[in-house]
């Protein structure tokens, strides 16, 4: 699940939420019925983020707030995300513009999300036409040799 550039958010969230109640790695995993050593590989990004049904352990066992809980799972969610695309091929540059566009989606109102998207599609456009005029130099210049 670790990779280079691409900041996968559970580990940091579970590891500084554990840490903040004081309860050791050992100790949160035998309240969570899972293996220490996993708990261990979680935390280091080693491993995929627990399933639902074990942040809700974690919930539990860690007493989060609500808000806590929502960051965590959060994480998890974007973490999934990503590292599913990493799975299935796609590049660092692509995992990182999906990991920001989450990052972005979290904090926007369904208007703001509506205006980014129509943001998003001019940057295509304007991405294509850059493209093909790269290309017609590249033609103009071959014939002029």
């Amino acid at each position: 699940m670790n990779t280079k550039t691409i900041p996968f958010l559970f580990p940091m969230v579970l590891t500084r939420l554990r840490k903040s109640r004081a309860v050791l790695q050992k100790t949160a995993a035998l309240e969570m019925g899972i293996d220490p050593t996993v708990l261990c590989a979680i935390e280091k990004g080693a491993r995929a983020p627990l399933d639902d049904e074990q942040i809700k352990q974690v919930i539990d066992v860690l007493r989060l707030s609500e808000e806590e809980a929502a960051q965590l799972q959060w994480a998890a969610h974007h973490d999934r995300l990503v590292g599913h695309l990493g799975h299935k091929g796609a590049t660092e540059a692509e995992m990182a513009f999906i990991s920001t566009g989450l990052h972005a989606l979290r904090h926007l109102q369904p208007q703001q999300i509506k205006g980014l998207m129509a943001s998003l599609q001019q940057i295509d456009k304007s991405a294509s036409l850059v493209a093909a005029l790269g290309k017609s130099t590249s033609l103009l210049e071959v014939a002029m040799t």
